[in-house]
């Protein structure tokens, strides 16, 4: 069985481990199952080093819209966000200098989306050794601004906040006009109910719930590292997500094999959960299409 990955949601962690992102594509570029990845910046000190990243290797305009998934050569994506575990850092002086910086950003690399950004009332600032929540619903909410205004999809985070985020991320998805929301909204490594999953489909219009026409705004991603600790929950919550909306993510940093091998764990499950555990490579397809599609915006 040969299966092509998109590495959906590699997230710079260039501070916190020993290692240059600069690095990172060679060492893909080795993995002959890895077309093409995506990297986020999780706070503003990142975004150069993506900056440099992306310019070295820009993504032409077939590339960010092509849905084969039989090309070899390795394709960079990328994402400009403050995730909630740094939001404190951005003080309220910086609060603009934030925006325009962001705002610079994605008009320089017209395929790069935002994120990581979202809300975790379980994260603890180290200076004060409490949520700062009002902070991070301040930084989110510029930055979900910033991506509806601009026209570009959102990587959302979300712990401990599900009835916040599912009442933002209906009300944003429910208004009609232009700039109303972003163009796409993935809940990444989603860990809300199977009737959740029901809510949120409807109120972009999915009536029963089937999501049938929905896979080009809500995608829900899922990874081993976090929804599989509990993994009848994960299969559950994988057959009620319509199979045009389900990502497969790493949602972890470390070695490149480790990351494949993880890819692989979560494809296992989600296979497991359609009754496709004997045609992964047919199920790793409709998440790689589903990836690319995620990335494919006005």
């Amino acid at each position: 069985v040969t299966l092509v990955f998109f590495f959906f949601f590699m997230v710079i962690y260039k501070h916190r481990i020993m290692c240059d992102v600069f690095f990172i594509l060679p060492l893909f570029q080795e993995l002959s199952h890895v077309d093409r990845f995506c990297s986020m910046g999780t706070e503003m000190k990142d975004w150069s080093s993506l900056d440099r990243l992306l310019r070295l290797h820009p993504l032409s305009s077939t590339n960010s819209s092509t849905t084969s998934s039989t090309t070899t050569t390795t394709r960079v994506f990328g994402g400009f966000g403050v995730h909630p575990w740094y939001a404190h850092d951005v003080s309220a002086m910086n609060m603009d200098e934030m925006e325009r910086q962001l705002r610079r950003h994605l008009e320089q690399h017209p395929g790069a989306i935002v994120g990581e950004i979202g809300l975790d009332k379980a994260a603890k600032a180290v200076e004060t050794g409490k949520c700062e929540w009002e902070q991070q619903k301040e930084v989110f909410e510029r930055q979900w601004r910033i991506a509806c205004e601009m026209r570009r999809p959102v990587s959302v985070h979300c712990v401990r906040a599900q009835e916040e985020m599912n009442e933002k991320v209906r009300k944003g998805i429910g208004k009609s006009g232009s700039g109303q929301r972003p163009p796409r909204v993935s809940l990444h490594s989603y860990g809300g109910s199977v009737e959740g999953v029901g809510q949120m489909i409807r109120a972009i219009g999915g009536g029963n719930g089937s999501g049938s026409g929905n896979g080009n705004v809500l995608f829900f991603g899922l990874s081993s590292v976090i929804n599989g600790r509990n993994v009848n929950k994960m299969k559950n919550v994988a057959r009620v997500i319509p199979r045009e909306s389900l990502l497969l993510e790493t949602d972890v940093e470390g070695p490149i094999k480790q990351l494949g091998d993880l890819l692989g764990d979560a494809l296992s499950v989600v296979g497991e959960a359609w009754g496709m555990s004997n045609d992964l490579e047919s199920c790793a397809k409709i998440t790689f299409d589903n990836a690319v599609r995620f990335f494919t915006f006005p």
